[in-house]
């Protein structure tokens, strides 16, 4: 990671320095095309891959003439003061963009505006690929060999363990592909992972879950949400001020409210047994049933845990959840068969630290930031009500929060601003 220009203005600044067109029976018509844009969204987020929206104000109906249709390449090229290397999507890096739809086109006397969403070419063939083979070993293993030999990923475009967009699950799981989309398969993989960073030899010692996705940066990664959240933020806080200096702009200050969801309503928590629940599991292979009683404040190995439960809601459970129990894939007679009790455990973990580390959201908008990106931790600070302290005192905002969602918006009259979504791990009844 490279940091760029401090003190210039993130909210403006950006150059769009390459935008091209391949048509299918044109060739290269962007030269022309350059100027026909209005603005550009991307999007990454927590299980999926990236997107892209450009916005075109067509004066020269490209979209008949060239003609511009989905399947048609695109390579993008921008520049910004807090970033010293590109923002880019071109064939040299493997990522190059392809329009998957055009959508809302609208004509007038002597312009048409439309949207070209689009997507990376490894979004495209995902599907038109399955996955037949069977599996051995770790999760992690098992979704690179994915992206390797079924994708058709480019190892430049996979994360690695050096510079922790690939983490090491601990567990072993024997699977079947059972012809499953790829990208759906790691996702699976990934809510199957024991953190390497907590595991420990008993059924309940290590920490489960993993996020994928992929980001214009490293491509695609599989984290570890225990070792991101055990780690030290990477930028700087982000303040929300009461007072903004014009003149001297702020990159790290919180541009508008923070909104924050999180749910307070006890009794819908206690439906869906975020408290406690009860896991009923059925083993196919043995024909025998497993009862796993699940208390997430019970977790030890958790990065952060809120102990405001009170006793006489989390003493009992409060939903039964009934499932098939995941052994993967039949073993030979000499492998040892997988303990029913262990995976029951880790099941009903998997589901419970999700529900969790979903419970709360926080949505913020910042200036215009390259270097964030999702998986990373970032540090909040939101002074209480009526005051212009900022220290984070009692408020909800403030704290340690990992990025799931991310947006960038280039070309935006009122500036170039970063949505971001926020997740923290919380398990509250007041929360």
């Amino acid at each position: 990671m490279t940091v760029g220009n401090d003190k210039k203005n993130w909210l403006s600044g950006y150059k769009l320095e390459t935008f091209t067109l391949f048509t299918k029976n044109s060739g290269n018509g962007g030269n022309a095309f350059h100027g026909q844009f209005l603005f550009i969204k991307y999007w990454e987020s927590v299980g999926n891959t990236v997107r892209v929206d450009i916005i075109c104000s067509d004066t020269y109906g490209f979209l008949d003439s060239l003609p511009i249709r989905s399947g048609d390449a695109i390579e993008l090229v921008i520049t910004h003061p807090s970033r010293k290397e590109p923002f880019e999507f071109v064939a040299k890096k493997k990522n190059r963009l392809i329009i998957s739809e055009i959508v809302g086109a609208t004509r007038e006397a002597k312009r048409e505006m439309y949207t070209l969403q689009c997507v990376t070419e490894s979004t495209l063939s995902n599907h038109t690929t399955r996955c037949p083979e069977k599996y051995k070993g770790k999760p992690s293993d098992s979704a690179k060999s994915i992206l390797k030999k079924v994708l058709k990923v480019d190892k430049n475009r996979i994360g690695t363990l050096k510079e922790g967009t690939w983490h090491d699950s601990s567990n072993k799981y024997d699977f079947m592909g059972n012809f499953i989309r790829p990208i759906e398969l790691c996702n699976r993989l990934a809510a199957k992972s024991v953190s390497k960073k907590t595991s420990k030899s008993s059924a309940s010692g290590g920490s489960m879950g993993f996020v994928f996705f992929e980001n214009e940066t490293d491509g695609y990664n599989f984290i570890s949400i225990d070792e991101v959240m055990g780690s030290k933020p990477k930028y700087i806080e982000y303040q929300l001020q009461s007072f903004k200096n014009p003149l001297k702009p702020d990159n790290y200050t919180i541009t508008s409210l923070p909104s924050f969801s999180s749910s307070h309503d006890i009794i819908k928590k206690l439906r869906i047994g975020q408290y406690k629940s009860a896991n009923w599991y059925f083993d196919i292979m043995k024909r025998t049933p497993h009862f796993v009683e699940f208390d997430y404040s019970s977790i030890k190995d958790t990065a952060e845990r809120d102990k405001s439960v009170p006793h006489d809601i989390s003493e009992k459970y409060s939903r039964i959840l009934l499932n098939v129990l995941d052994l993967g894939a039949i073993s030979k007679k000499d492998t040892p068969v997988p303990d029913s009790e262990t995976i029951a455990w880790r099941q009903a973990h998997s589901a419970a630290r999700y529900q969790s580390l979903f419970s709360s959201v926080l949505d913020i908008t910042v200036p215009m930031n390259f270097n964030l990106k999702v998986g990373t931790m970032i540090e909040i600070t939101v002074p209480k009500l009526n005051t212009e302290d900022t220290k984070p005192g009692n408020s909800p905002y403030s704290g340690k929060w990992m990025i799931a969602k991310l947006s960038h918006e280039f070309g935006h009259p009122t500036g170039d601003f970063t949505g971001l979504s926020l997740i923290r791990d919380s398990f509250s009844a007041n929360a």
